[in-house]
């Protein structure tokens, strides 16, 4: 299951973001609220079993009650005949103003970190009191 050591890898990068920009890491004063992902539908990660992984990761990790929010990323292509861009369906895989062409794909195979939301323990303080 690779979605385990993505899930690790994901958390590795929090943790390095985290103490970037509060030094500290983990100890940096505050706590993860969630990471949100995109994800490309060509990527070959499995949404459900990334969810599985981080449950199981982030539990051995500094932040075990962050969240995981997954976006999923459509196919999208770019006609070589005419530059029209357009979404590639399952069945359906042809330029929608000229048919079928060469075409290239411009988006749907990505995985990346697009959001940290780090609550800071101050921020906390503040609402409770």
């Amino acid at each position: 299951m690779h979605e385990l050591s993505l899930a690790i890898s994901i958390l590795e990068i929090v943790s390095q973001e985290v103490s970037d920009h509060f030094g500290g890491g983990a100890s940096a004063g505050g706590r993860l609220d969630s990471v949100a992902v995109r994800i490309g539908k060509l990527s070959g990660v499995e949404p459900e079993a990334l969810e599985f992984a981080w449950e199981v990761a982030r539990e051995r990790s500094p932040f075990p009650g962050a969240r995981l929010e997954i976006d999923l990323v459509p196919v999208r292509a770019r006609c070589s005949g005419c530059g029209e861009p357009f979404e590639i369906d399952a069945m359906i895989c042809a330029c929608p103003a000229c048919g079928p062409a060469p075409f290239r794909v411009v988006e749907g195979r990505e995985i990346e970190v697009s959001r940290i939301v780090w609550r800071e323990r101050e921020a906390e303080e503040v609402r409770k009191g």
